[in-house]
């Protein structure tokens, strides 16, 4: 019979319960109908993504009020008008074994004009922000001819954009889990 080997609890911690993070995500698309993507990699997953503007909904704030914050926070306006959401998704990643988050996120519609985010706020887990080309407005096209390495967040952003760009608004936001 073969021995199994003996855990380590200092090595091999049991993972924690994910934690629950109402997000509210940008979709931000200026007068030239491109989508403004930031990027970022951390030390779990360092693979860098594209992923829209936001972030978590502070206790006691509304979806909408922590996307207006939001915008705020990462880009600097203030005046930009909220549409309606377009996308949910619901995913829980493991940053650590005994740090994981269950991202509830909503996804709204902003219209701009084409700025530069100059970040009003920046938190320590925004340290990307300080990257050069941490940002870049995206065409339809060069969504859909991206090959990575880095993925896009959401991973069908293409398709899922491409009726919002003709002007086909969700009757009722499309959860991105099905």
């Amino acid at each position: 019979m073969r021995e199994q080997p003996v855990s380590d609890p200092t090595s091999d911690p049991t993972p924690s319960a994910p934690v629950d993070r109402p997000t509210s995500r940008l979709v931000l698309l200026d007068d030239a109908d491109r989508i403004l993507l930031f990027r970022a990699a951390n030390e779990a997953d360092p693979d860098a993504f594209w992923f829209t503007p936001g972030g978590g909904v502070e206790p006691g704030e509304t979806y909408e009020e922590a996307a207006h914050r939001e915008l705020h926070e990462e880009t600097g306006l203030t005046n930009a008008t909220l549409g309606p959401c377009l996308w949910t998704h619901e995913i829980t990643r493991r940053f650590a074994p005994d740090h994981a988050l269950h991202f509830r996120s909503r996804y709204y519609l902003i219209r701009t004009q084409s700025f530069d985010p100059e970040p009003a706020v920046l938190l320590p887990e925004e340290d990307y922000m300080l990257e050069p080309d941490w940002w870049r407005w995206w065409t339809l096209d060069e969504l859909h001819a991206h090959e990575g390495p880095e993925i896009l967040v959401p991973r069908r952003l293409p398709q899922l954009l491409a009726p919002i760009l003709e002007g086909t608004l969700p009757a009722a936001p499309i959860d991105l889990n099905r």
